[in-house]
């Protein structure tokens, strides 16, 4: 990796993380799309953007004070689903092409820009 791909990246990392920060949805939506057009491969992608967001979400709980059993078991069923659903995911788009995948993701991001505006 040359340190200008390493900008780029780093740069529309940067602009759908502020996205994400204004709007409240944008770092999925914007960066993994774009990074597979530009940048880099699907598996890739996913695989970056899905370790920042974890990263991430977990030094926002540990910061806040905010990880513990009893903040977290309102949200306890949620979190399983989401963690059997991440493993199921991962099989199913191992086998996806690239072409199903973005489109894919086009209409997730039509579908959650539609839900944002027509709140």
């Amino acid at each position: 990796m040359t340190i200008e791909l390493f900008i780029l990246i780093s740069l529309v990392l940067l602009i759908s993380a502020f996205i994400k920060g204004v709007s409240g949805f944008g770092t999925s939506l914007i960066a993994i799309p774009v990074l597979v057009a530009f940048f880099l491969e699907p598996a890739e992608a996913r695989a970056l953007i899905v370790s920042i967001n974890l990263i991430l979400n977990i030094y926002i709980l540990v910061s806040a004070r905010k990880l513990s059993y009893e903040n977290t078991k309102p949200y306890l069923l949620l979190i399983l689903s989401v963690f059997f659903a991440a493993i199921l995911s991962g099989f199913l788009l191992s086998r996806l092409t690239t072409e199903i995948f973005n489109i894919m993701l086009g209409i997730l991001l039509v579908l959650t820009a539609l839900n944002q505006l027509f709140d």
